[in-house]
């Protein structure tokens, strides 16, 4: 009786109005843990994140994106990192805008959980999902947490609506939100803005067409293309402006079909993360159908289709993070069923083993654990001095050529995990790449051939590449450019060669 008594009471407390606040210290405290690119706490810059971050600064410099310098996502997302880095020179304003980020999702998250189950439950889900994140995360400051932030609103729009509203028309503000959602998304990673807002709004279509709610459907469809219209226009008149929509159009779309080889792009069955997907949306199918909710299978199904097909060829952990919202929905209809079906919980426990990279979540999740907990411990002196040493090297670079420098096939330098990459040392340095930063160029030019094109001024050169065949081989380099410096550090050794 007493365990009950406090159990009512936490409930009524996760019910307080005022309550949801508590998810602004929680996502400081966790973006300070597990976002290392941008937590206060690190100093390493990252890789991807740093490359978002590179191409904020070039935009407040006002360089223009895909032309001057160039990644495969999506504008939203480089708008974003220039947002914060005007906001507060450095990491810390895209810290701040990660937290208000986090925090909106966590609340959206935790309304949607509370649709179904009581507020202690709802919040006992938040703390399972906050640590799968964690297992997810790797760096921070990454397109699926900003894409993350946005569908956990499109999740609550659309089940709260078939949980509570289905009997009536569909809200067209609704829609309004789900179109400035949808562009938002599709602006950062079309792939995933396709899959889940749009699969999540393709089922609220097909729920309308089975209730033959013919009118509603054309009134809904209108407000959704005004909500695109809303966030695309101004994007696509920047872009306008600047004379480089087309650009900005190969580098979103069809830049990634080739670099994704868009004849395999839709083939699920060949990666056993998608299998594994499939399994996860099956065994939510059937605790659907096991409730009095089975209206929800209309927005299922599409995102079992758009989830598996979408979500991308190659598979790091981080491109799970824009399934957090479904993850947590999961979670609490396996608390539903618990009383009802051992067998629903197996195999909604075995579905999540081989999530991510042909490895059980828990083992993932302790590898990205442990990483960062040994970044904290003893890796921040050697990234600092990394920095330092670096620093001294590319100062030497004069004022009015620092943005005439080639980053040769420098990922992550030493090849070691959580090490900085060469994005991060530009970043730290405030250089901004000549050209192309991530994949050189739109033709997919080998390394050699970009440097013939693009004619570099400076060349910086990572000790890994240069003792490899690559490099040996690469005439132009070593007809055209002479060593200027070098750098020895804890994690690596880097050359700067200057054209002859």
């Amino acid at each position: 009786m007493k365990g009950k008594n406090i159990y009512n009471t936490l409930d009524k407390i996760c019910g307080n109005k005022f309550f949801m606040l508590i998810f602004i210290p929680i996502s400081i405290g966790f973006l300070l843990v597990f976002s290392f690119t941008t937590s206060p706490l690190f100093v390493n810059d990252g890789m991807d994140s740093a490359v978002f971050k590179t191409l904020g600064y070039a935009i407040l410099q006002g360089k223009k994106i895909y032309v001057d310098i160039f990644d495969n996502k999506g504008p939203l997302l480089f708008f974003i990192d220039a947002f914060g880095q005007w906001l507060i020179q450095g990491r810390t304003g895209i810290f701040l805008l990660q937290i208000i980020g986090l925090s909106v999702a966590l609340i959206f998250i935790y309304k949607t959980i509370n649709l179904f189950t009581n507020n202690i439950n709802s919040f006992f889900v938040i703390l399972l999902t906050l640590f799968i994140y964690g297992g997810l995360i790797q760096e921070g400051n990454q397109c699926e947490e900003w894409m993350m932030n946005l569908i956990a609103i499109s999740f609550y729009l659309t089940f709260k609506y078939f949980k509570k509203h289905s009997d009536e028309p569909y809200p067209l503000k609704y829609s309004l939100l789900q179109g400035i959602i949808f562009a938002a998304t599709f602006f950062i990673r079309p792939n995933d803005g396709v899959a889940w807002v749009g699969g999540l709004y393709a089922g609220i279509i097909l729920y309308l067409l089975w209730k033959k709610e013919y009118k509603n459907i054309i009134q809904n469809i209108a407000l959704f293309l005004l909500g695109t219209i809303i966030v695309a226009t101004p994007i696509c008149l920047y872009f306008v402006h600047l004379g480089t929509l087309n650009d900005m159009l190969y580098g979103l779309w069809f830049f990634n079909l080739d670099y994704k080889n868009a004849p395999n792009f839709f083939l699920f069955w060949a990666y056993p993360q998608k299998m594994a997907l499939m399994v996860v949306f099956i065994t939510f199918a059937i605790m659907v159908w096991n409730t009095d909710y089975k209206n929800l299978l209309f927005p299922t199904i599409p995102l079992l289709i758009a989830g598996t097909l979408l979500i991308g060829t190659d598979f790091f952990s981080h491109y799970y993070i824009v399934m957090l919202p479904f993850f947590a929905l999961y979670l609490t209809f396996i608390l539903l069923q618990a009383n009802r079906s051992i067998l629903i919980i197996a195999i909604a426990i075995i579905s999540f083993m081989p999530l991510v990279d042909n490895k059980p979540i828990f083992k993932v999740g302790r590898e990205n654990y442990s990483e960062v907990m040994s970044s904290l411990t003893n890796g921040q002196e050697n990234i600092t001095n990394f920095y330092q040493e670096t620093g001294k090297l590319l100062n030497y670079i004069p004022e009015q050529e620092r943005d005439q420098i080639w980053n040769y096939n420098l990922r992550w330098t030493g090849g070691k995990p959580l090490a900085p990459s060469a994005f991060s040392i530009f970043w730290h340095n405030k250089l901004i790449q000549c050209n192309k930063v991530t994949f050189g160029n739109n033709k997919r030019l080998t390394q050699e051939d970009n440097i013939a094109v693009h004619k570099p001024k400076w060349i910086l050169v990572d000790h890994i590449w240069y003792d490899t065949q690559l490099i040996k081989k690469d005439t132009t380099l070593h007809n055209q450019y002479e060593e200027i410096m070098r750098a020895d550090t804890t994690i690596s050794t880097l050359r700067l060669y200057r054209r002859k």
